[in-house]
């Protein structure tokens, strides 16, 4: 399909409020299976139903969602049979695989009680939180029609951020947080959660930061193939494609937001010269350190 064509599908069933490289809101919703330009397999979604009915199957769980309903699809979640009423309208907020990442250790927001695949998928919103939520839409649709700048994916990810620490407001509000308490924590989750504290430390304070799997295999006293089988079990991705998106994130970070030159970053990041450094880069961004300067110009 063209670009031209690809638009006009994109007019006809939502519309894109706004896309950064690891979120995206959507608005009148008509279709979910047409909405869904998404791997779903390395996002979360959350789906708001603002008019009508959907029903759907999660991991063989049938769910359905009516107005002013929240449904919470996880990332590696088969979601299957959506059907919705003729009336149907909704808004999503997609996020992907690596901003879950980026925020899963923090300690100071419960993020697995928001999008744990444990919880009870479907969550009904009172009056107060839905006029919270369409403020927060009408601040984006605000936002996009500004001047966006170097700082426009951060002030979206902050306002993402903000949005889902609302989210677990209302949920202590109401009394939902207790339901999924009595699920124990699995082994692997532990696991995981150790690997990814211990990879973004190592990143972002190391003098030459390790991206061997057999070392952090070492550390947390695993084989590499168990620690890969945690990583996919856990995250969609396997152990080295997890080290690399937090290694990506820094170097973005990096390039966006210091001064330092594009050979002190890659010797800061352990890479052997400029020029492998570049090549790393343009093979996960397709495009080179310097041009992701200079698009943001610095």
């Amino acid at each position: 399909m063209d670009e031209k064509n690809k638009l006009k599908d994109s007019e006809k069933n939502f519309d894109i409020v706004v896309s950064t490289s690891n979120i995206s809101f959507f608005r009148n919703i008509k279709h979910l299976e047409k909405s869904n330009n998404v791997d779903s397999r390395r996002s979360l979604t959350l789906l708001f139903v603002t008019k009508g009915k959907i029903k759907l199957e999660m991991n063989k769980m049938t769910i359905v969602g009516k107005r002013h309903d929240m449904i919470v699809c996880p990332p590696n979640l088969v979601r299957s049979n959506s059907k919705t009423s003729t009336n149907f309208e909704g808004n999503a907020i997609v996020l992907s695989n690596d901003f879950l990442l980026s925020i899963i250790s923090n300690e100071r927001i419960k993020w697995a009680k928001i999008f744990n695949q444990r919880m009870l998928p479907l969550v009904h919103l009172d009056d107060e939180f839905i006029h919270l939520l369409d403020c927060y839409e009408k601040l984006l649709l605000k936002r996009v029609t500004v001047f966006r700048g170097s700082m426009f994916d951060s002030v979206i990810s902050h306002l993402t951020l903000a949005f889902l620490s609302e989210l677990q407001c209302y949920k202590e509000k109401q009394g939902l947080d207790g339901y999924d308490s009595p699920v124990p924590v699995r082994q692997c989750d532990v696991l995981f959660k150790k690997l990814i504290t211990m990879v973004n430390n190592n990143i972002s304070s190391s003098n030459i930061p390790n991206r061997s799997i057999q070392y952090y295999a070492t550390e947390l006293n695993v084989t590499p193939k168990y620690l890969t089988h945690v990583c996919k079990l856990c995250s969609g991705q396997t152990a080295k494609e997890l080290i690399d998106s937090i290694l990506i994130n820094r170097i973005e970070y990096l390039l966006l937001h210091s001064d330092l030159s594009v050979k002190e970053i890659a010797m800061q990041l352990g890479f052997p010269d400029v020029s492998n450094f570049g090549r790393y880069v343009k093979t996960k961004l397709g495009v080179s350190p310097r041009s992701i300067r200079t698009k943001a110009g610095k």
